[in-house]
């Protein structure tokens, strides 16, 4: 009886000790995404965040279930299905596309027409990967889409692993081709967060792959003004930014930056911060991102494992 008693209490005390774990996480959370939602109240644009700990639980979210559109960070997924059809085929890093001057066309953003205008050259797929992600390359983009199958084998890769709200419809080209389009590939923060999640906290990708996905966007060029701003000069973070262009009214449809950020501790969170509809200016916009990083920096450090 004796026995059975103590083993009742030990099992009330770790049931209590659960239930006060979990209200204190469910306070803490109420804390950040209101200090998040005071961060974006009053900006003339709708502010959507996603903040998900090192085991994929949810820390912070506002409006974070909407679907809101990807723009560049629409990459990530292309990149993802990218390496799929690698790890299927068993096609190595290093194998060569050859790029004519049709698939570098201009009047996009892309460094990698500026270092080759004629084309003419062949490109390894791991370096065509670090132009897109890395550097935002659009026409590296569309040249990895065309050779992977189009968008559609890229959405269908999406809803294959459940992804089935991560929406890709459009490529680079047709974005530019007309400014409606850049609305199109969309999806919801918190699924882009745990699109993040899964590819370095799991063993969804072949670490050879995940790792090189880490390297590159570790090295991320663009957005230098949104979620690293908000971050100690020493932290790493690795992400893919998103940029649009404005409407006839002035009015952008987004600007966005999500990926993951390294802790001193060793862990790891994962967040998506999308700022769209908006009428503030890019600074403006890039503030309201990097404010909203440093308070996501300053809590998970705080009650970090």
């Amino acid at each position: 009886m004796k026995k059975i008693l103590t083993v009742f209490v030990v099992v009330l005390c770790t049931s209590m000790v659960a239930a006060f774990s979990q209200e204190d996480a469910s306070e803490r959370y109420a804390d950040l995404s209101g200090e998040i939602a005071a961060v974006a109240n009053g900006k003339r644009a709708v502010v959507s965040v996603s903040v998900l700990d090192d085991g994929g639980n949810t820390v912070a979210g506002v409006n974070d279930s909407i679907m809101f559109p990807l723009l560049s960070v629409f990459k990530f997924p292309c990149a993802l299905a990218v390496l799929d059809k690698m790890s299927r085929e068993n096609i190595p890093m290093d194998s060569c596309l050859y790029i004519s001057k049709a698939q570098l066309p201009s009047g996009t953003y892309s460094p990698l027409r500026e270092l080759y205008p004629e084309g003419g050259v062949f490109l390894s797929l791991s370096q065509l990967l670090t132009y897109s992600l890395s550097l935002s390359d659009n026409n590296a983009c569309d040249i990895l889409i065309e050779w992977v199958g189009g968008v559609e084998t890229v959405q269908a890769y999406m809803e294959k692993h459940g992804f089935r709200n991560i929406k890709i419809c459009a490529d680079e080209a047709d974005m530019h081709a007309t400014t409606g389009l850049q609305s199109l590939n969309a999806a919801p923060p918190r699924d882009v967060a745990h699109l993040f999640y899964r590819c370095f906290a799991t063993d969804w990708l072949p670490r050879a792959h995940r790792d090189f996905l880490e390297h590159v966007l570790l090295q991320t060029a663009t957005g230098q003004d949104k979620l690293v701003a908000g971050l100690p000069p020493a932290a790493a973070v690795g992400h893919k930014t998103g940029s649009s262009d404005r409407d006839a009214d002035g009015k952008k449809i987004a600007d966005n930056d999500a990926g993951f950020v390294l802790l001193p501790d060793g862990s790891r969170y994962y967040i998506a911060v999308f700022v769209c509809d908006s009428y503030e200016s890019d600074a403006a916009n890039a503030a309201i991102i990097a404010a909203i990083s440093s308070l996501a920096y300053e809590y998970m450090c705080r009650y970090a494992r």
